[in-house]
């Protein structure tokens, strides 16, 4: 090799080198920082995959009819609506014990006591005494009487297939021995006031939101069986699960209503019951001892 060209040759052995260098750094930069480069290729494919199928299922739940269950649930909470009167229905959405900051705001204000209807429909504790809370004891409640208005339709089914709009008339409160349920007076429009009185229910099930109809329709086939008899040994096994489940019940009422009694000196008129609340105990207590027969 002659002289004059060894510093070609050198120039290219460290150009050489310097891109194998550049090359080796590059690659060490492309190893992935979750493992060897197979496995993150395998978890890529994994990944996508999934992403595939739970594409896949949205597409089919879509393209499905939504179940019963599916479209009760995206109409929201149902409430149970007792007849009030001829025209109207009430129900509780909330209820509030004695010793809540809701009740004693509420009773710290001035309500007003609605005029009872001239029949009793439903025989409902606390639903032949409403009243009306005063206005700056709303802002206590509950959020759904902040964004609830007088007016706002809501849907009231007379039964499994027949449903009628219903309109918010007022808050309310009720008086539910120790507790205070707070809830809607709700109007029957004038046009559905036939269908209202033809029904011979005395509670219903109310929505804010109407349950969507189902997509082809479906003929329910839910009804009362008014000539329905049970057997000797399931009514037998049926009262005996009632019963146990009653003095459950009975009991821990009564530990409410002994523990609020006091309280009820010098309350407002709202609710105080006194008597009421004794007559109560006193029929728990034979209820417990087994005095009473199960219809």
């Amino acid at each position: 090799m002659q002289r004059e060209n060894r510093k070609y040759v050198l120039l290219a052995v460290l150009a050489y080198l310097v891109i194998m260098v550049g090359a080796y750094r590059w690659s060490l930069q492309q190893v992935p920082t979750d493992g060897p480069l197979l496995a993150h290729i395998e978890r890529e494919e994994v990944r996508k995959r999934k992403e595939r199928q739970a594409a896949e299922a949205i597409a089919k739940a879509q393209a499905a009819p939504a179940t019963a269950e599916a479209r009760m649930s995206s109409a929201g909470v149902a409430y149970m609506a007792a007849r009030y009167d001829a025209t109207h229905v009430v129900f509780v959405v909330s209820s509030e014990s004695r010793f809540s900051p809701i009740r004693s705001s509420v009773l710290a204000g001035t309500p007003t006591r609605l005029p009872a209807p001239e029949k009793t429909y439903a025989a409902l504790a606390g639903m032949q005494e409403l009243w009306e809370p005063d206005p700056n004891s709303l802002r206590f409640f509950p959020k759904l009487f902040q964004t609830t208005k007088s007016g706002d339709s809501w849907t009231l089914s007379l039964s499994a297939t027949s449903t009628i709009p219903v309109a918010i008339e007022r808050p309310i409160i009720a008086p539910t021995g120790c507790s205070l349920g707070i809830g809607f007076l709700a109007l029957v429009p004038a046009d559905q006031l036939s269908n209202f009185a033809s029904s011979p229910r005395e509670f219903f099930v109310v929505r804010q939101n109407p349950v969507d109809a189902a997509e082809p329709a479906v003929n329910a086939q839910i009804a009362e069986l008014p000539h329905w008899k049970a057997s000797p040994a399931l009514a037998h096994q049926i009262e005996v699960l009632l019963n146990e489940r009653m003095k459950q019940e009975v009991a821990q009422l009564d530990l409410r209503i002994t523990s609020n009694l006091a309280a009820q000196q010098g309350e407002s008129s709202v609710g105080t019951g006194r008597p009421t609340l004794k007559e109560w105990l006193h029929a728990d207590k034979a209820l417990a001892r087994g005095e009473g027969s199960l219809e």
